[in-house]
């Protein structure tokens, strides 16, 4: 939490909480520490809500698109979890948009 949030408890005599959410509301009347829950809707009445995921940070293709990998014999020890080369050579010598490979997994 950061020092504003901090403040924002504070003069509404919460305790700190794990997570502070900002919502803008039509025609509810809330004051700064109301608690909100689920009988300020009425039955039917539509609510928009959005989230965002997790992040996952930097992962291999094996992990990110549930690719197979190398064999386990024939002494290849190192490289089972190793994404094959992707780039046709010599043409056109570059990776085409959209191929499946490591990078950022999650949001």
């Amino acid at each position: 939490m950061t020092g504003g949030e901090i403040g924002h408890l504070k003069r509404s005599n919460l305790p700190p909480l794990k997570y502070i959410r900002e919502f803008r509301a039509k025609e509810i009347e809330l004051k700064e520490g109301d608690k909100l829950d689920a009988a300020v809707f009425v039955v039917g009445e539509k609510v928009d809500v959005s989230g965002t995921s997790k992040g996952k940070g930097f992962a291999g293709a094996v992990k990110r698109y549930h690719f197979r990998g190398g064999p386990k014999t024939h002494g290849q020890s190192d490289r089972c979890v190793v994404l094959v080369p992707v780039v046709p050579q010599p043409t056109p010598g570059r990776v085409y948009k959209g191929t499946r490979g490591p990078g950022q997994y999650g949001q």
